[in-house]
């Protein structure tokens, strides 16, 4: 089944041509930093950062949309997994059709979605403006390695254990993302796949 991004759901105002990311994503490309320095070279540099970055939390919600609203618009999208990373700016969101389970490596087509507020890291329950409920599958803590306008990428632990990249599919309308997840050993966390 292949799904869009309503124009609705765009809470975003956006030119032709413009990136969904916010303008301060132009360029953070850090390991385990959200400033825009480069990455951090050496071994002791990425451990600071990734002890400083393990608090942030990240959860995958099942949204189950209504059949239809009360005024009787049909969700285009349909039920989805929403992939929420927790970010100085709110929740990074893309959705994804199905979901991996924690012990499964794959590849998933996503979209991008607007930044969410940080409650969804804790609620479940119905969501406004009769747009279905949401209910908590998935949570638990990250790393980030590596933020650009196309390209996330964290290391997970909690819910799944092992490495996350997201990366701006080459579509027209740039909300299409790639969402790969690797199993990985905690040992092997901080060694960067050649392969990838």
């Amino acid at each position: 089944m292949a799904w869009t991004l309503n124009s609705d759901d765009r809470k975003l105002p956006r030119r032709p041509g413009e990136s969904h990311a916010p303008a301060a994503a132009a360029e953070i490309s850090t390991t385990g930093l959200w400033r825009g320095d480069a990455p951090l070279a050496n071994a002791a540099a990425r451990e600071a950062a990734r002890a400083d970055s393990e608090s942030l939390r990240y959860v995958v919600l099942f949204h189950r949309w209504p059949a239809a609203t009360a005024d009787g618009f049909t969700a285009a999208r349909g039920d989805h997994y929403d992939w929420m990373f927790e970010s100085p700016e709110g929740l990074l969101t893309w959705a994804t059709e199905r979901r991996l389970s924690a012990d499964e490596a794959g590849v998933l087509e996503a979209i991008e979605l607007p930044l969410h507020r940080t409650a969804y890291l804790d609620y479940e329950g119905p969501v406004s403006r009769n747009r279905g409920e949401v209910r908590r599958v998935e949570s638990g803590r990250f790393c980030l390695i590596t933020r650009t306008v196309d390209r996330f990428e964290v290391d997970l632990r909690g819910g799944r254990e092992g490495r996350l990249r997201i990366t701006r599919g080459h579509l027209v309308d740039d909300l299409s993302w790639r969402l790969e997840f690797r199993i990985q050993p905690v040992a092997d966390s901080n060694v960067a796949d050649a392969r990838w």
